[in-house]
């Protein structure tokens, strides 16, 4: 459930700026990681928020960056890169991505 969830989620946000900022607004972020936290080993769920963080963190940074700080998404996501080493297409890449894009906003000090 939670994996369609975050799946659905990743669809209607990419390309759409309105509904990431919706979407953080409304607490994804927050379901995203307790998602991920609450389920470190099922792959999909992983794979999705992940996905999920990646996309707001490319669309809407400056709102998004808060939020994933204060829920520990950049710990949750690099324990979902390590626990799923072996999914090089899936977790890995998502989490490559969304660790690149939270740490860049990190660097940049926005």
């Amino acid at each position: 459930m939670q994996e369609r969830a975050l799946g659905v989620a990743y669809n209607l946000s990419t390309l759409s700026e309105e509904r990431c900022e919706t979407f953080v607004k409304l607490g994804l972020i927050g379901l995203a990681v307790s998602a991920m936290k609450a389920h470190p080993n099922n792959r999909g769920v992983q794979e999705e928020g992940c996905s999920a963080l990646f996309v707001l963190m490319q669309t809407v940074p400056d709102i998004a960056a808060v939020p994933i700080e204060e829920c520990g998404g950049l710990a949750v996501v690099k324990i979902a890169k390590e626990t799923h080493e072996d999914d090089k297409r899936g977790v890995v890449k998502w989490a490559s991505k969304a660790i690149a894009e939270i740490e860049a906003h990190r660097k940049s000090g926005r």
